[in-house]
């Protein structure tokens, strides 16, 4: 039998072991609603480097003496320039490019404090651990594809009319956070979102193959109400052998995938395509699933794949946070609900 990799080596990139791009909604329309958002244009913000699921890193940080950090260098995935950036000014670009402005003020500052958490994140993992293609910079977006982080004029032009409340609702959920983030241990954490989860978030263990304590699987039933919880796909057989064409899939096609593991919520961990077994998380990149939370069928029509929820599931679910704001809860009871075990503390 065959083993991971196999199958990509033209196609997959690799879901990575962090640091990485947290993946959450994007905003696509402008006339999008916190109760609908615009599910259908929603992308994952840019991975970063591709590393081998056998190769798994500590991924706490060693106890550093943090200095006062003001400014982020960002290069920019478009043009590959290393921009420098105001820490406030990249939350707010990654606050408007990440959740839709319509959602609740306490889930958007829910997302701005998990945003400059995560930077502040990558940031002292690329001093511990300095990518070279990085070019010294902390990490890489693509305000061109809104992924990660926007600029105000960028915003103005999707937003059109709508810019100064939008603008005006995302600068206060920025500013009433301001020099705020989560900690553990003292430290910043690696402050991972996504879109939906499948109804339970993931375990970090499950996704980039190291535990994290302050990220693990919890309740998030309301995402189970979300546009766009479940979706379906369906694949012909020819189809399954071109994506898949290192992987033998010969005789009878109901015969081909086999789930073979899953996590406690539900999302799969490891399945057999032909005589090759691979991560659930590069099969769900293979195919541009929404999630590694799936079932699978075959019929008279070809494989029926349907998904549950949007995102590597692991920390903030977005559609979560706005439904628990509009239930009456504030942003730090959001954050210490899907972030376990973490302090909310002032960057000074």
């Amino acid at each position: 039998m065959r083993f991971y990799g196999l199958c990509f080596c033209l196609l997959a990139v690799l879901l990575v072991i962090l640091p990485l791009w947290p993946a959450g909604l994007g905003v696509e329309k402008e006339e999008s609603t916190a109760i609908e958002p615009p599910l259908l244009a929603v992308v994952e913000p840019l991975e970063q480097e591709s590393v081998p699921q056998t190769e798994k890193e500590d991924l706490l940080l060693s106890a550093l003496d943090f200095d006062e950090l003001t400014e982020l260098k960002i290069k920019n995935a478009a043009s590959g320039a290393v921009e420098t950036i105001a820490l406030e000014d990249f939350v707010l670009g990654a606050v408007c490019s990440e959740m839709p402005a319509t959602f609740h003020l306490e889930a958007l500052k829910a997302q701005a404090v998990s945003a400059r958490t995560w930077a502040l994140y990558q940031h002292f993992w690329q001093q511990e651990h300095p990518k070279e293609e990085l070019q010294g910079a902390d990490f890489q977006s693509d305000p061109d594809h809104w992924k990660g982080y926007v600029t105000m004029e960028q915003a103005q032009e999707r937003f059109g009319e709508k810019f100064e409340a939008y603008w005006s609702l995302l600068s206060q959920a920025v500013e009433e956070t301001k020099g705020q983030i989560l900690c553990y241990e003292g430290q910043p954490i690696a402050a991972a979102y996504h879109a939906i989860s499948a109804g339970t978030t993931e375990a970090a263990e499950y996704v980039w193959g190291s535990e994290l304590p302050y990220l693990q699987a919890v309740s998030s039933k309301s995402d189970e109400l979300a546009p766009g919880f479940e979706e379906t796909k369906t694949f012909t057989a020819k189809e399954l052998q071109t994506i898949f064409s290192a992987c033998a899939l010969e005789g009878e096609p109901s015969d081909w995938l086999e789930i073979l593991e899953r996590s406690p919520s539900g999302y799969v961990l490891e399945i057999r395509v032909g005589d090759t077994k691979l991560r659930g998380l590069d099969f769900r990149t293979a195919l541009d699933l929404r999630s590694s939370c799936m079932t699978i069928s075959y019929g008279e029509n070809g494989f029926v794949i349907t998904t549950k929820g949007y995102g590597h599931g692991a920390g903030l679910s977005q559609y979560g946070a706005d439904y628990m704001a509009r239930q009456g809860s504030s942003y730090d009871e959001i954050l210490a609900h899907y972030y376990k075990d973490t302090q909310l503390c002032t960057w000074k």
